[in-house]
């Protein structure tokens, strides 16, 4: 019996614990502490670069990290791991892109510094790796935060239409589509995923006094994606990391920047800069539909009426709106009153 200690990640909300794999003759992991047992001809697991972690992929979202090198490669040759057959080539050609990308941003962060650098390398990033890795991490947020809407399939029908009228006329190359859902845990908001994936629930849409308000929310989320904000947050916030693997040359470590994708997309808090941008993209698709611009901050503000009442319904404290299970639309798009003051 071989035991592995390391790091348990969870895709979906980026939560890390420290765990411990036997794995026993059959070649099956287990964990006691989570109940959970994988044989190993469903993980795959990154190639060994010297001494550095090892990254292992489980299913349902799982990522286990381990500095126990000689004790996996043991495994690995009695046992072996999941084949990634095309896949691989496909995950070798994205590494090289990134390591470009890597050394793109090294060079423009002495030049131009962390805000531009990133955005120049974020317009670099392939639309394709944008939409595969967007798509994946909707599938992960979706099974933790996300169930079926509960309107009328014929209001949902009249959504649908009208936000395909909302779309870009000169095509940007995602793949964009709205998902109406219901959220317990997330209650009235809206996420713009990388891939143009865009996601809003049962509770905001209730909040709105009329579909125009709907589609200011909607055209907000489109400004995110076309902007590119959610790869410009990863990067902006995993810059050192980028530059320390271009030093160590440790290129098993990007992976870690796309299982941070869900979690950077639950708790963004993007800039005032990109959420300004996402409100002029909103502001001048509104004017040229003859729709009144402020309705986007009409249905804005009234989110946080709505939040700020049940907060003090319940009692929450400072503390306790931290946790993710109490995540709001301003945890996620902050910067309200500073955008009013900017755009009024």
């Amino acid at each position: 019996m071989v035991v592995l200690n390391g790091t348990l990640v969870n895709a979906a909300s980026g939560k890390k614990k420290p765990v411990s794999f036997t794995v026993d003759n059959t070649g099956c992991f287990t964990s006691t502490d989570e109940n959970i047992a994988y044989p190993s001809n469903k993980i795959i697991v990154s190639p060994r670069i010297k001494d550095s972690i090892r990254y292992l992929t489980l299913p349902n979202g799982l990522h286990f990290e381990t500095l126990d090198n000689n004790q996996i490669d043991q495994i690995s040759n009695v046992f072996g791991f999941r084949k990634l057959g095309d896949k691989s080539k496909t995950k070798t050609i994205i590494s090289l892109l990134l390591l470009a990308l890597v050394l793109l941003l090294t060079w423009l962060f002495f030049k131009f510094g962390v805000t531009e650098s990133t955005k120049k390398v974020a317009q670099m990033v392939p639309t394709e790796i944008l939409i595969k890795q967007g798509k994946e991490a909707y599938g992960n947020i979706n099974d933790v935060h996300f169930t079926d809407s509960q309107l009328d399939s014929k209001r949902i029908e009249s959504l649908q239409s009208q936000f395909k009228t909302l779309l870009p006329t000169i095509a940007s190359g995602f793949k964009y589509e709205l998902h109406i859902k219901k959220s317990k845990s997330l209650g009235a908001n809206a996420f713009a995923f990388p891939s143009g994936d865009i996601v809003i629930t049962d509770d905001l849409i209730k909040l709105a006094k009329d579909d125009h308000e709907i589609q200011a929310v909607l055209l907000h989320e489109i400004g995110h994606v076309e902007h590119r904000h959610a790869i410009r947050s990863l990067v902006q916030s995993s810059t050192l990391l980028l530059i320390a693997i271009t030093v160590s040359g440790d290129l098993a470590s990007l992976s870690t920047l796309l299982v941070g994708l869900p979690a950077i997309l639950l708790n963004s808090n993007y800039s005032r800069k990109m959420e300004s941008e996402a409100d002029l993209y909103a502001i001048n698709e509104l004017k040229k539909r003859e729709i009144e611009p402020k309705l986007l901050f009409n249905i804005l503000t009234r989110i946080a009426e709505n939040e700020a009442a049940k907060k003090e319904s319940t009692g929450d404290t400072i503390e306790s709106n931290k946790d993710e299970k109490k995540q709001g639309y301003f945890n996620s798009h902050p910067h309200l009153q500073d955008r009013i003051k900017v755009l009024y």
